[in-house]
């Protein structure tokens, strides 16, 4: 019975049609409604609106011209410490931060070189902190590495001044 009721309502909603009708308002303006009035007139409509999209074409990537096309950073600078800058060993550690321009990307590591010598192991970050520098003066370099060990970035070098405090003289308070 359920299936019968069930069938003869989707039947009927198939050939029900609701009419749309035009009319003007008392100010002269288009009013559209389901219902007709006294000057609406009905509309008829030659059929529905479509689009057909065009067809989707996957990109296709030739990686040869991916490889033949290195990536390199636009910019690696040394922002912190700035050049020619004095540090103090009761500031703690040398904070370094590094530039990049693109920002770094998600293979990529950065590998700092005080006085020519690494500083520790290539790191996926652009903040590092120093320690255990020696008294005088700095060289600091930053290379950016591919995830092959490519040098795909390089900065200037900074110098930098890094000042102990001697058993020779007395702290300042």
């Amino acid at each position: 019975m359920q299936k019968i009721i069930l069938t003869s309502l989707a039947l009927f909603s198939l050939s029900a049609s609701a009419e749309i009708y035009e009319g003007r308002g008392s100010s002269g303006e288009r009013i559209y409604s389901d219902r007709p009035t006294k000057d609406s007139k009905p509309i008829e409509f030659k059929g529905t609106s479509s689009y057909k999209p065009p067809k989707y074409r996957a990109p296709t990537f030739d990686n040869r011209q991916k490889e033949s096309a290195p990536f390199s950073y636009e910019a690696v600078t040394v922002v912190q410490p700035v050049n020619d800058a004095t540090l103090f060993d009761s500031d703690g550690p040398v904070n370094v931060a590094v530039g990049l321009e693109p920002a770094l990307r998600e293979a990529d590591k950065i590998q700092l070189y005080v006085d020519g010598r690494s500083a520790g192991k290539p790191l996926h970050a652009t903040s590092f902190s120093l320690t255990l520098v020696d008294r005088g003066s700095h060289e600091l370099l930053a290379e950016v590495k591919n995830s092959a060990g490519k040098v795909i970035g390089r900065s200037k070098p900074v110098k930098f001044y890094f000042r102990k405090h001697s058993v020779l003289f007395k702290k300042r308070n």
